[in-house]
């Protein structure tokens, strides 16, 4: 049986929100044709932290891509500590934040052993999100072969 990694885009389909579907896409198409051997990897959006749970049930490791604002003119990623959402105690302006829905998760017995989240910085003034996010695949494709061989640990 294969072992399941699952990439989830978070956000929507408006403005800079797009970035973490984008990357989500991106990374899909930058992977198609790479030998995975016992590796199976799942893409999916989310379009709620509230959707958590239910995308990473029955997943080994997980990476999450969320857009992040940024005030300098480049595109980035920044690695973000689940733990470090979790003890923040801040909510988005949703109201329900992304360590809200690992919270939810953990406690509903739903989190992988291995959960990596990747904020995709975006500058204030961005004339093309997609262009962006496609110069960081590199670097997504390397956080994507750390969690496969390592398990996300």
């Amino acid at each position: 049986m294969k072992r399941r990694l699952r990439v989830i885009g978070l956000g929507s389909a408006q403005g800079s929100d797009r970035a973490g579907w984008l990357a989500c896409a991106a990374l899909e198409a930058a992977v198609r044709d790479l030998p995975l051997g016992e590796e199976a990897i799942d893409f999916v959006n989310c379009a709620t932290p509230v959707e958590l749970p239910q995308r990473l049930e029955g997943c080994r490791a997980a990476l999450l891509l969320d857009a992040l604002p940024g005030e300098g003119p480049a595109f980035g990623l920044v690695r973000v500590e689940p733990a470090a959402l979790e003890a923040s105690g801040v909510l988005s302006s949703h109201g329900f934040g992304v360590g809200e829905g690992l919270e939810l998760a953990a406690a509903l017995g739903l989190l992988p052993a291995s959960c990596s989240l990747m904020a995709i910085v975006v500058p204030p003034r961005c004339p093309d999100l997609e262009a962006g996010v496609r110069s960081l695949v590199p670097e997504l494709c390397a956080e994507l072969q750390r969690l496969l061989q390592t398990g996300g640990t």
